[in-house]
């Protein structure tokens, strides 16, 4: 898990340019008043943290990368490096805490348990993840391709949103934390059209796919594009986001 965690700086470019951002609805739900004093747990390359900004959001950053952290700091987000569980925000409070496509990385009791301590009452955490899924015959190409490929541990390499992280352990977490409302979830459904050279980009940022040796990156890569090729040169990407939040109390 750690070894996971932290190969995301090797790419970080790359993963600033192909991941995508979050459904405008989701984000705009949570900002009800301006300016709100956000703080962006892993925060990677600012993604969320931009779109946070673009809503008139005052936000800071907390990424454990340095690499990561960096290309967010260039896109205009002021960003703290340190794990989030480790990090003191000294006499800071915030009115909402955001954690999008991280908060897995995150100790399930003792990151709520920080949240809550430095978030006002009234004010919340949200835990944003996009979970990808391809139609059924894609998916199956997919995994004839995939069942070629092993990670150094021999476990699988598995497609994006394959393993994909439900609810229960993040809401577990926080209801153990104490100090919130009960979470509520709520989702948004969304497509975006891939062409193979798109989507082999986007795949790399993976950790998994990170770990792979380069020699099999490159033929997992290659077999890939050829069944989009196949396809008729795209694919269609139908992404579920998911929002969990929590009201302090």
């Amino acid at each position: 898990m750690e070894q996971r965690a932290t190969v995301f700086g090797d790419g970080a470019a790359q993963y600033d340019r192909t991941r995508p951002g979050y459904p405008p609805e989701l984000l705009d739900a949570l900002v009800t008043r301006t300016p709100l004093r956000v703080l962006d747990v892993g925060c990677g390359t600012g993604i969320a943290s931009r779109q946070f900004s673009e809503r008139g959001c005052v936000v800071l950053g907390v990424e454990p990368d340095a690499r990561m952290a960096e290309i967010a700091r260039t896109r205009g987000t002021e960003v703290e490096v340190a794990r989030f569980e480790d990090w003191d925000a000294g006499e800071r409070s915030f009115d909402l805490i955001v954690s999008a496509q991280a908060w897995h990385w995150i100790d399930p009791v003792r990151g709520p348990a920080s949240a809550r301590r430095i978030l006002d009452v009234d004010g919340a955490l949200a835990i944003i993840w996009s979970t990808p899924r391809h139609a059924p015959e894609v998916d199956a190409a997919f995994d004839g391709v995939y069942d070629r490929f092993r990670l150094p541990d021999g476990s699988r390499c598995s497609p994006p949103g394959a393993l994909a992280e439900g609810s229960d352990r993040f809401v577990a977490g926080i209801t153990a934390a104490g100090g919130f409302a009960l979470p509520v979830e709520t989702t948004r459904s969304w497509t975006q059209t891939y062409t193979a050279a798109e989507w082999t980009d986007l795949l790399p940022t993976h950790s998994d796919h990170r770990l792979l040796p380069a020699e099999d990156l490159h033929g997992l890569l290659a077999a890939i594009a050829a069944v989009i090729d196949q396809r008729g040169g795209t694919i269609d990407v139908t992404y579920t986001t998911h929002l969990v939040t929590a009201t302090a109390i």
